[in-house]
């Protein structure tokens, strides 16, 4: 029987030639936006509806904010490594196994990949990929992690009402000395909290500071060097 299909190796190769320029990349990081984006703008429909609705267009409300986050988190993770697929040394290592992708075991680090970059992160941002890597890596899509290291600390319990409060005014006089615009607020706190809009401009801002890092490095080069530039859909583009 004739065999229509081509060989495994071959769809990867071809991939792989797309997938090694960092404008793939980008429109993957952009499409993973604006999906977070329908959700977050809808968010009110799809935490509840009219009862009284003939035709409600949700029969059961659903929590949506750490699905929302994953895919916040996904963004960010091809965006970043856009960036570094500039370096062609980075490049090299990523697609050097035959037939595998590799970015190593911090491939899934929000925060270590973008320490490879040269992307200065304020603690706001820092806190918020914190949490979006969190629900990258499994609160916006599985009940309870695979790996306990992966789970945000819990403060304890406490036996009376006024020990709690005590310790909340602590909490945000600490806060307050530290301008902690997040009010000390901890990764648990954040992860069972809706998406304000806070965190909505916090994930735009990273993302277009990402993205002018890219434009601004590609026309830093000397115009001989120009066909490497990833608007011409180029490889290996560094300073």
């Amino acid at each position: 029987m004739e065999n229509n299909y081509v060989s495994v190796r071959d769809v990867w190769d071809f991939e792989k030639y797309y997938c090694s320029k960092p404008i793939s990349w980008i429109n993957t990081a952009h499409n993973l936006k604006s999906s977070y984006q329908v959700l977050f703008e809808n968010s009110k429909l799809v935490i509840s509806f009219d009862n009284n609705e003939r035709d409600p267009l949700l029969k059961t409300p659903f929590w949506s904010a750490g699905t929302e986050r994953m895919l916040i988190g996904f963004s960010l993770e091809n965006m970043v490594k856009a960036i570094l697929l500039l370096d062609k040394k980075v490049l090299d290592d990523a697609f050097k196994k035959e037939g595998k992708l590799s970015w190593g075991k911090d491939g899934h680090n929000l925060i270590k990949l973008y320490g490879q970059t040269n992307i200065e992160l304020t603690p706001l941002e820092i806190r918020y990929l914190e949490l979006w890597q969190i629900c990258s890596l499994w609160a916006g899509r599985y009940p309870i992690s695979i790996n306990e290291n992966h789970i945000p600390r819990n403060r304890k319990s406490l036996p009376s009402r006024e020990a709690l409060i005590q310790r909340s005014k602590k909490e945000l006089e600490k806060a307050k000395k530290e301008n902690d615009i997040l009010m000390g607020a901890d990764l648990n706190d954040l992860l069972n909290q809706g998406i304000g809009d806070l965190e909505n401009t916090t994930f735009i801002s990273l993302y277009d500071k990402s993205y002018s890092f890219i434009k601004n490095s590609c026309s830093l080069l000397p115009e001989t060097d120009k066909l490497k530039c990833w608007l011409c859909k180029r490889i290996g583009c560094t300073k």
